[in-house]
């Protein structure tokens, strides 16, 4: 907003001294001119007129250099913003490829999870299944010892008797085994569905995540300095179009000053 009133302003001055100077010449071209001619030779008058235009021509040209320089910067300025906008064309076709793979690991994660836990299972049913028929098959040879005993104790054979109580004692120690074994496979069953994490696709996500991160900031980046040449380039294009102006009010003024110098010069030798 600034530089529009600035260079606003700056146009506005000179297009006022611009129709200013043509009143002007206008009003006083032919005093101008008688007095130079009178003082002057005819040589010294056309000189002073070339100089006139000299001096107009290279203001022209000073400002069209400038106006070249300007061009120059905003072609570079347009590269560089081509180059920008590749960059982040880039980047984000790396950030979306990023995603992808992420979302493929995942899943491969997910799978390779959810096949590791249905092993489990099934390997913990089967040994649960197995344990069970071993601890029914103890227990009825501990029912058979203890109708032995009670029918011993009926008889009262105290050999007999005491030749089972040893083998009762042989089986509860050996169901104890099975039973423990039991226990801990039903406490792997409650808590067999906890997620189980494989410390390399760990790592593996981990540093695709990070690069994930790495990316979005380069594009945020890259996104500031798309902006900021953005910006230089629109101010650019507005000293550009500023600078237009100017030379065409130097050109016009410039000209028009060499015309009526000269038609008046041909009118008072004549």
């Amino acid at each position: 907003m600034i530089w529009f009133c600035k260079h606003f302003l700056l146009v506005s001055l000179l297009t006022f001294f611009f129709y200013r100077g043509l009143s002007l010449v206008r009003i006083y071209g032919d005093e101008i001119t008688n007095i130079i001619i009178m003082h002057l030779s005819r040589s010294a008058s056309v000189a002073v007129g070339v100089t006139v235009g000299v001096t107009g021509l290279l203001f022209a040209a000073g400002v069209k250099w400038r106006h070249w320089g300007i061009r120059k910067k905003r072609k570079a300025v347009k590269e560089e913003l081509d180059n920008l906008k590749g960059a982040l064309d880039n980047k984000v076709k790396s950030l979306e490829d990023e995603e992808k793979e992420i979302f493929i690991l995942t899943n491969l994660a997910f799978c390779s999870i959810t096949r590791i836990l249905e092993n489990q299972k099934e390997q913990v049913k089967v040994k649960l299944t197995d344990l069970q028929a071993e601890i029914e098959k103890i227990r009825e040879k501990l029912q058979s010892v203890e109708s032995e005993i009670t029918e011993c104790e009926r008889r009262n054979d105290i050999d007999r008797k005491g030749e089972l109580l040893k083998e009762k004692q042989r089986l509860l120690n050996e169901l104890w085994r099975p039973e423990r074994k039991k226990a801990q496979l039903e406490r792997q069953q409650l808590t067999i569905n906890r997620p189980l994490q494989d410390a390399e696709e760990e790592d593996s996500m981990r540093m695709m995540t990070e690069r994930i991160f790495e990316l979005k900031n380069d594009i945020q980046q890259l996104k500031e300095q798309l902006e900021k040449k953005k910006k230089e380039g629109e101010g650019l294009q507005k000293q550009l179009s500023c600078l237009k102006l100017i030379i065409i009010f130097a050109a016009g003024s410039t000209a028009l000053i060499i015309i009526t110098f000269r038609q008046n010069v041909v009118q008072f030798l004549k």
